[in-house]
């Protein structure tokens, strides 16, 4: 909450990851593991809400909080990028999480790894602006080579439809990311950690995520714009 307290002072959108936990519950955490933030080794969705309330963050006071409680406190003041975190079957997460953003009365976008996450949010809330993340996959260990492949050049677009891609930096130059750019498909770049980095993106990108420094607002054209912190 410290982090989304200093993007609303900031005027910055906010980029934050969802998890469905056991007892329904939606949380915003990034890992699918809690072992690295808090030092307890359990899959986030095999917890409740209950067992995360005693729980902190990297040993400081903050603890992981509701999507609900998110929502709430930010209240339409910054948009939100939403990523969805869904390696099972979609449904579940995708139709709880639609039923909170419909009330919600800010600006909001999804985004995911997972064309059915996707393809689930065309097929049950078009209206919602969606986003296919992909990248390099190169730290990937489950997915088979082809998987791999498949999601690495966005070849299930077809079945998604994202209204904007959202890939990685450093690999900016994929054959298949820049002929979705010129059928018009908006591009994002994620993530970028310095002003050096942020000077060096390609005119395709429309928008970019960053962290570790604060861009000078002043300064910024409406190409390299920030999105998100």
């Amino acid at each position: 909450m410290a982090a989304f307290t200093r993007c609303v002072e900031n005027g910055v959108a906010i980029e934050l990851d969802v998890h469905l936990l056991a007892d329904g519950r939606i949380v915003v955490f990034h890992d699918d593991n809690l072992l690295r933030a808090t030092g307890v080794d359990r899959p986030i969705k095999s917890l409740t809400s209950m067992d995360l309330k005693n729980l902190r963050l990297f040993g400081c006071d903050q603890r992981i909080p509701l999507f609900e409680e998110v929502l709430s406190f930010v209240a339409g003041r910054v948009p939100i990028l939403v990523e969805v975190k869904n390696r099972g079957p979609v449904g579940a997460l995708e139709s709880s999480l639609q039923a909170m953003l419909a009330t919600y009365g800010g600006p909001y976008a999804i985004q995911s790894f997972n064309p059915f996450a996707l393809k689930w949010f065309k097929s049950n809330a078009p209206h919602v602006a969606r986003g296919q993340l992909s990248g390099s996959f190169r730290e990937e260990r489950e997915l088979s080579a082809i998987k791999i492949f498949i999601l690495r050049n966005m070849l299930s677009n077809a079945l998604s439809a994202p209204h904007f891609i959202n890939y990685e930096f450093g690999y900016l130059e994929n054959v298949s990311l820049r002929l979705q750019g010129l059928i018009g498909i908006p591009i994002l770049a994620w993530t970028i950690r310095s002003p050096q980095e942020a000077g060096s993106l390609p005119r395709c990108v429309r928008n970019y995520m960053f962290e570790g420094f604060l861009p000078q607002q002043a300064s910024l054209t409406e190409l390299k714009a920030p999105l998100s912190a």
